[in-house]
């Protein structure tokens, strides 16, 4: 036993050597553009590395049992080697990812690329063989494998350790502030268990127009029908922004993001008590949440601390993804390394599976089993990563089969994700589109196993369940997924309130937007709404009274420019909706009852409306209060 445990770490030093390797090319390749703090980033990059070392330790073990079969040096030399063929194949890969990023994309320049590698295999193998042959030990020239354990690998752990344990302390620090500015836990007074649990489930991409409960041709949201049933469906919300991070922002705050200040998902977050949570938990309410993707998690949002329960993600597992409940939460830079490192070692995260967006079934999961052990009444925050991209459809969800590989759509066709496209391209647009729609029938069919296993439970009828999206997506009018344009396939989103005790369904016209989710459910648990939430309580059987819906836009980066402010507003007032432009001053005007495809502008025909919504968006940009603030000219 001692000989196999000298054994052991005499093979294990060669593969922490690797991993850190590995785990350190990955580290500099990773995209650090945006707004997270390097503490955050860096702890859960470190969590990858534990993770790594984790499946090193793992199957060092395994080889190391090969010496009850082999001699021991025979065994040394096959691990080394082993190893040293690793270390080549890492710098191979990161080599040729760093020649892809300055040299262009073509048939000639990845010949080029791959020359350039086979040249450098060749030169070491010559170098190594000269050596050999000329007697010289390989100890004088190269580290050997110790010192890289103790001068590299060492130092890292160590380093390592303190980042995260900074990270852990910095957590519970901001969890006590917080805990302290809203009168710490909630209250557990018998008599507020009889106040209705809340649940709030927002379909990430969720567009109005693609489902049958809105008047689509196809029967993709038939479990959705059937819960509105028994509901309030509002026929014409719009998003307030046309990416997740300020969208939901509304929706759990109630102000616009002109007025939170996060306009757009690079800028940094600014935690503040100003939000949902942060009201029902100073009324007694457990606070929970499950999310899908990093740009929903309430980490990233900056209202993880007003939770009263870990928050609960169902995306980038690893070995170590207990982390989370001490602070250490998924960055989008960390997620840049995992989506790397899954590709190629999908084991990553056993027993479940590696991804760096959540699949509707596991967060379901994740969601019934929180509900099992919430303290009650309680706040249950559930974000779907479906329907938005990669549209990862289990078997029976059939549709066009298309390439899934992004950099090869876009290195051999030419059409770009996010972005604009020319008008040949829309028969590949329209494939996308057919997994779309069979995304959103896959999150109807599992939508519907969660809401009947809750059916059974004695307080679910008496409950506020509210099911929305947070924005809507593209295939038509030259613009592919969502971001920058306006139009209401970007916008248009649903709405379906249960209101507690509500047993008949009701469809309700008339402008609404996701600012006025959170005064509703105020509204409807009889708690006052605060002076700083600016959308309407709606309530059932009730029409919204008249407001303007204001969206802003979000324009993604391009050529290594990255836009912090919206470059497009519109607004919404009766039949009309205004576009305006902020980098050209120019703005059209739709009058959506007779022109629902948004075709004709008639700003010329009516120019006294298109003054007045012009005029309602300045009001709005007046009352901006957080920097940075959004100048639009020319209006």
């Amino acid at each position: 036993m001692k000989r196999l445990l000298t054994l052991y770490g005499v093979i294990l030093r060669p593969w922490f050597c690797v991993v850190v390797y590995l785990w350190a090319l990955e580290l500099q390749a990773a995209d650090r553009s945006g707004s997270e703090p390097l503490l955050d980033q860096f702890a859960d990059a470190t969590a990858i590395l534990w993770t790594l070392i984790f499946w090193a330790a793992l199957f060092s073990a395994g080889f190391a049992l090969a010496g009850l079969f082999w001699r021991d040096s025979a065994l040394r030399r096959v691990n080394e080697s082993v190893c040293r063929a690793g270390c080549l194949l890492a710098t191979g890969y990161f080599l040729k990812r760093w020649l892809d990023y300055w040299q262009p994309a073509d048939e000639k320049s990845n010949l080029t690329c791959w020359l350039l590698i086979v040249a450098a295999a060749l030169l070491y193998f010559t170098v190594r063989q000269r050596r050999i042959k000329a007697g010289t030990p390989s100890t004088q020239l190269v580290p050997t494998w110790h010192d890289c354990f103790c001068y590299v690998v060492i130092p890292v752990l160590v380093i390592s350790v303190i980042v995260v344990g900074g990270k852990i302390a910095n957590s519970v620090t901001v969890k006590n502030q917080v805990m302290a500015s809203i009168g710490g836990p909630p209250a557990r007074a018998g008599a507020r268990k009889a106040l209705p649990n809340v649940i709030v489930i927002v379909s990430d991409s969720l567009r109005a127009q693609s489902m049958s409960l809105y008047g689509h041709s196809g029967k993709t949201t038939p479990s959705i029908e059937q819960f509105a049933e028994s509901g309030t469906v509002y026929l014409n919300m719009h998003a307030n922004s046309t990416t997740t991070v300020p969208s939901l922002l509304s929706i759990l705050s109630g102000e616009h993001p002109l007025s939170h200040g996060r306009l757009n998902r690079d800028l940094p977050r600014q935690p503040d008590k100003r939000n949902l949570i942060s009201v029902l938990r100073e009324h007694g309410y457990t606070t929970a949440a499950v999310t899908s993707n990093g740009d929903a998690s309430l980490a990233s949002l900056g209202l993880a601390p007003a939770l009263t329960e870990p928050e609960v993600m169902a995306f980038q597992f690893h070995m170590f993804s207990w982390l989370r409940r001490f602070g250490v939460y998924p960055t989008r830079f960390s997620g840049r390394m995992y989506q790397d490192l899954a590709a190629i070692m999908p084991f990553l995260a056993f027993p479940r599976r590696a991804s760096v967006d959540g699949n509707v079934v596991d967060t379901l999961a994740g969601a019934t089993e929180l509900i099992s052990r919430l303290d009650k009444p309680f706040l249950l925050f559930i974000h779907i990563h479906e329907p938005h991209d990669p549209h990862d459809l289990p078997a029976d969800f059939k549709s066009i089969p298309i390439a899934a590989d992004r950099e090869g759509v876009e290195s051999k066709t030419g059409l770009h994700f996010y972005s604009y496209y020319a008008p040949e391209f829309q028969t590949v647009v329209d494939a996308y589109r057919s997994l779309y729609e069979a995304a959103i029938r896959s999150v109807d069919s599992e939508l519907s196993k969660f809401l009947k296993s809750l059916e059974g439970t004695p307080w679910f009828g008496n409950s506020l369940v509210i099911l929305m999206a947070d924005h809507g997506e593209s295939f038509e009018r030259g613009y592919f997924y969502h971001g920058e344009e306006l139009y209401e396939n970007s916008t248009w989103i649903p709405l379906v309130i249960r209101f507690p005790g509500q047993r008949r369904g009701e469809r309700v016209p008339g402008l609404i937007q996701p600012l006025d989710i959170a005064p509703s459910v105020l509204n409807a648990l009889q708690i006052a709404v605060p002076d700083w939430m600016e959308g309407q309580p709606l309530k059932p059987e009730t029409l919204p009274g008249p407001a303007a819906t204001i969206a802003i836009n979000y324009k993604h980066p391009d050529k290594n420019i990255v836009y912090y402010l919206p470059t497009k507003l519109a607004v919404w007032w009766n039949q009309y909706k205004l576009i305006a432009s902020c980098e050209t001053g120019k703005s059209v005007l739709y009058d959506l009852k007779s022109d629902p495809e948004e075709r004709i502008d008639v700003s010329t025909r009516q120019p006294a409306v298109a003054d007045d919504l012009k005029r309602r968006l300045k009001s709005q940009l007046s009352r901006q209060s957080r920097e940075p603030r959004l100048d639009c000219p020319n209006l």
